[in-house]
């Protein structure tokens, strides 16, 4: 066991027998069985001196003789009880051994019997950071970084505690304190290349990786990251390989068992994912991780049972882990258990989320829970999707219905225009780094938690409230579009939804030619609302004269809402297209992927209580785009 603190490198306190010199000096030199033969012979002869057994101690721990190690260390502390670098290399010992709380223990009694030694602190905080004690943890760093701003392991274990809290910037800077300190610091480099990962800066990312790896080509936690990041830029074959290698390093750790095993589900290598999750759960059977990964790998096979009680077993593990909050959430509300669902759903926007990209608002005004609003000013922030806006919207109305408050709904810019048809709100803000707001809110709410404090918490669809329409066009903006449009029936397509959508390969259609089919109907205007679609796409349906490319001509989605105003009937993916045509109380059939169909589309319907004017459409677990167009196709002749 190397130690980590300062005296016994440093001689004895008293005067030091020649003995403990000899064996000390042996020991640096690697001699490590001589160095503790000398220690034990003159143990033999009676020499009671605390530095000669703690050099014995350490020189029985590197030899693999734990149990005389300890022996050696505590006939130390019977010499001398305050002696703190015997209980520093007795709680190394025993954190290397799992013993975390007897460490602690001897960690604390390090510290307090050497106030000063800053590396035995440093390891208490690691051990509280690695117990999720973070607060606790915290008071030890700031004040190692008191006395030495410039402390490696302090830096970058507060680092990784502001990460956690996703305080970015601060984190940073702790961790260059670091590496202009100790450039090759291992651990530092892997946690900045996290967080300029999780900041978008994947290039500065790989470079941190790139040189941990040059400096320990088989560093698991450098590879296993630097999978990850692969597999976020969609080099799929590059971050099987790193995470292969991550996991010959290290075999034993759930961490690298789960990232392997997700990106095998990810492009749907199930069979092969499962198996890793099963050992990540033999080897950890209490990891709220795996517990959580394979809940998701459960949840996608749609073998919700099992799904339900990972995340729930994940929860009681780790009462605060907001990721099995969040998934069983999701799971509830597709199974229309809403009492529930809504409650873990607002694990969404959760600081402790891993990834949370939902920023909060920077008012001082209290987060709004289902009080009384009358009298009132609300702010309502922007949160995820336009989809999930629009689905949202519905409420403000029926605010109004129920009280005098006064609405500010904060939305994306290509909303904002739409939204001015919406009954209810006051004022709309568009969300923007820039956007500055008046500090005079009695509360704020993000769109998706006021389900939870209106009547939507109950376990019934016909909670949902459904006053349709509530979202129009604009006469000038129809005014635009409608000499385009033509006479006769009207069907507006959509094929494809957002590409950074985590669904979108599969809610989407992969070959938008597969809607050649419908195009052959007669009596039907074809109308694309489909927007960055492929030129290529667009040239072999516009071969047909009853087809029309509008999407890349509208400018936002009141531009969009117009051309829907004048169709008759709009087929879509799951896209916030789909939404729109909803809430205008317009046909709209949707086309629904098998494989991880979305929570608000509930389990098997094919209706959608959130909007009665849709109808579901969905694949069969073939995943074959093939029958659901031909069932609309016949759906279509049945109607004309």
């Amino acid at each position: 066991m190397v130690k980590r603190a300062k005296s016994a490198e440093t001689g004895s306190r008293n005067e030091a027998p020649t003995s403990s010199a000899q064996a000390l000096q042996l020991l640096q030199q690697g001699q490590t069985f001589e160095a503790l033969q000398i220690c034990i012979n003159a143990l033999q002869q009676g020499q009671r001196n605390v530095d000669l057994s703690n050099v014995a101690g350490v020189c029985a721990a590197k030899l693999g003789e734990h149990a005389l190690a300890e022996q050696l260390w505590r006939h130390a502390l019977e010499l001398n009880p305050t002696y703190a670098q015997a209980w520093f290399n007795l709680a190394l010992m025993h954190e290397k051994a799992g013993e975390f709380l007897e460490a602690e223990i001897e960690y604390l009694r390090a510290v307090g019997f050497d106030p000063g030694n800053t590396d035995a602190e440093a390891m208490l905080a690691r051990l509280l950071v690695r117990a999720g004690r973070h607060d606790e943890a915290e008071v030890h760093l700031r004040r190692i970084l008191s006395v030495d701003p410039d402390h490696v392991q302090g830096n970058t274990n507060l680092g990784l505690i502001l990460f956690n809290r996703c305080q970015y910037q601060e984190a940073e800077q702790h961790y260059l304190k670091t590496l202009a300190v100790a450039p090759d610091d291992l651990t530092c480099l892997v946690n900045m290349g996290v967080l300029l990962a999780a900041t978008d800066r994947h290039d500065q990312a790989e470079k941190c990786y790139m040189h941990a790896l040059e400096l320990e080509p088989e560093n698991p936690m450098a590879l296993t990251n630097y999978g990850l990041l692969l597999e976020k830029s969609a080099r799929l074959a590059e971050a099987e390989n790193y995470q292969r290698r991550a996991l010959a390093a290290w075999g034993h750790s759930e961490q690298i068992l789960c990232n392997l095993a997700n990106l095998l589900s990810g492009y749907r290598r199930e069979e092969e994912a499962e198996p890793y999750l099963l050992m990540a759960l033999q080897i950890n059977p209490e990891s709220a991780f795996a517990h959580t990964n394979y809940g998701v790998l459960m949840s996608n096979l749609q073998r919700d049972a099992e799904a339900e009680l990972h995340f729930r077993k994940a929860m009681e593990l780790k009462a605060d882990y907001m990721l099995a909050q969040l998934n069983l959430g999701l799971l509830q509300l597709a199974q229309g258990r809403f009492a529930e669902g809504w409650v873990n759903y607002e694990a969404r926007y959760d600081p402790r989320l891993p990834d949370n990209g939902i920023p909060l608002p920077e008012v001082s005004a209290p987060q709004w829970h289902g009080e009384d609003l009358d009298g009132k000013k609300l702010l309502v922030w922007s949160e995820q999707g336009y989809g999930d806006q629009i689905q949202c919207s519905r409420y403000f109305p029926l605010f109004k219905q129920r009280w005098d408050v006064d609405i500010t709904l904060v939305c994306r810019g290509p909303l904002v225009t739409l939204f001015e048809t919406l009954a209810g709100v006051d004022k709309t803000r568009t969300q923007s780094p820039e956007l500055l707001l008046a500090d005079d809110f009695d509360y704020w709410v993000m769109p998706f938690s006021i389900p939870l404090y209106w009547d939507t918490n109950r376990d019934a669809p016909e909670a949902i409230p459904a006053n349709i329409p509530y979202l129009s066009a604009t006469p000038q903006s129809i005014s635009r579009w409608q000499a385009r449009l033509g006479e006769g029936y009207k069907v507006g397509l959509v094929w494809r939804g957002n590409p950074h959508h985590h669904n979108n390969k599969w809610r989407s259609l992969n070959d938008p030619v597969q809607l050649m089919t419908l195009l052959e109907m007669e009596g039907i205007r074809f109308v694309s609302l489909q927007q960055r679609a492929d030129s290529v796409v667009i040239d072999k349906l516009s071969k047909h004269t009853n087809f029309i490319h509008l999407g890349d001509e509208l400018e936002d989605f009141a531009d969009t809402a117009a051309v829907i105003s004048q169709l008759d009937l709009v087929i879509a993916v799951d896209t916030a297209v789909a939404h729109l045509t909803g809430a205008m109380g317009k046909p709209c059939w949707v086309m629904l992927p098998y494989y991880r169909s979305d929570w608000r589309w509930l389990r098997e319907r094919t209706d959608s209580p959130w909007y009665p004017t849709i109808r579901l459409f969905r694949q069969g677990e073939d995943e074959d785009w093939q029958p659901v167009i031909a069932a609309i196709k016949r759906e279509l002749q049945a109607l004309l």
